[in-house]
């Protein structure tokens, strides 16, 4: 279900826009609920921080909060849900150049005042979002959520060439079509998750076998496009030859 988070510091406007959402949720049969309306954004950041799932933002951009706006807010949210739909809504039609300053890629941008056109609008954030979220899942591609440097990327996965047991402790290295992205990871986890597809060469590779270019049997070596490269073990020098006479990769001997 996805969660819709509401951030207004008028109580009175924050309920009513609450009340919208949910009318509109029971009447479309929509499978969202409104996870939070709150005036304080740390509360909000709180609920979304140790959970993945896309979601929905409605923030007022004139928060009275002493260390963040909305667009400060926002900014927070991006970096935990890099694909979530955020609108805004304020009173002040100037600031909607601050959202491109802020490279915030937000849904859309209400202005307070006819209550009846924002209710209208908030309604075809909702419709839009689902639409968005109904096409997404009509896709056969895959993702791979990974978390680095306080930001959330999603990974298709048949981009990636290898991962690779990084040198710094319980990381790995991920590497992928003009990607290379340090995160902490296990192998043996990854391995599981991410499918047949791929294959553990080595103790410290897993390997993407659609993306495998050449094999080197005599130096033992699996290349990539972008001139990448990883080692494989002598054990799986059996395996390779059959995944190279399947798919009729180049090789060296």
């Amino acid at each position: 279900m996805v969660a819709i988070y509401i951030c207004e510091d008028n109580l009175i406007f924050q309920q009513e826009v609450k009340r919208t959402i949910e009318n509109y949720l029971m009447i479309q049969a929509y499978n969202m609920h409104v996870a939070l309306a709150t005036a304080d954004p740390q509360a909000l950041l709180e609920e979304i921080h140790e959970g993945n799932e896309r979601s929905i933002y409605f923030l007022d951009v004139d928060l009275k909060h002493e260390s963040m706006n909305g667009f400060d807010l926002g900014k927070q949210i991006r970096q935990l849900d890099t694909r979530g739909f955020i609108i805004f809504i304020t009173d002040h039609s100037e600031l909607l150049a601050e959202t491109f300053k802020f490279r915030l890629e937000a849904m859309d941008y209400i202005i307070k005042g006819d209550l009846e056109n924002i209710q209208k609008r908030v309604c075809e954030c909702l419709d839009s979002a689902k639409d968005r979220l109904d096409a997404e899942q009509k896709e056969t591609r895959r993702y791979l959520p990974i978390k680095s440097n306080n930001e959330r990327f999603y990974i298709p996965i048949e981009d990636i060439y290898f991962i690779e047991t990084s040198p710094h402790q319980h990381k790995v290295a991920l590497y992928a079509e003009d990607q290379q992205i340090e995160f902490f990871g296990i192998l043996n986890k990854l391995e599981d998750e991410l499918g047949e597809s791929f294959i553990r060469v080595h103790r410290s590779y897993l390997v993407n076998s659609k993306k495998i270019t050449r094999i080197d049997f005599k130096a033992r070596m699996i290349h990539f496009e972008d001139e990448l490269s990883c080692p494989f073990t002598r054990s799986m020098k059996n395996e390779l030859k059959t995944l190279e006479a399947k798919e009729g990769l180049a090789n060296s001997r």
